[in-house]
């Protein structure tokens, strides 16, 4: 089970999805599903990372696709926050692998 909490504050305009704790499969369909309740009016969606402490490199990949496919779709523009620069974060055995 993924340990993860997916939070979105939603505004006229704009959106952000708070992602804690470990971004993994789990996480990326929560935020799919939340994807389809969006207003129509939402045009800048941000994607908060930062208290984020394990990223599964494929469900990193998913969900940079699902967020391609509402941008495409909504014409709006896609904003990520990512954990601070040197901060200690753990990835899966496949991305320490490829680097």
């Amino acid at each position: 089970m993924d340990r993860c909490h997916v939070h979105l504050e939603s505004h006229r305009c704009s959106s952000t999805f708070y992602v804690v704790g470990a971004l993994a499969a789990g996480a990326v369909v929560r935020v799919r599903t939340m994807l389809l309740d969006l207003p129509s009016s939402t045009r800048v969606l941000r994607v908060d990372l930062s208290s984020v402490h394990w990223i599964d490199s494929a469900a990193f990949i998913e969900l940079a696709r699902s967020l391609n496919g509402w941008r495409g779709e909504s014409y709006g523009r896609v904003v990520l926050k990512f954990p601070e620069r040197g901060s200690r974060r753990n990835w899966d055995n496949r991305s320490a692998a490829s680097s």
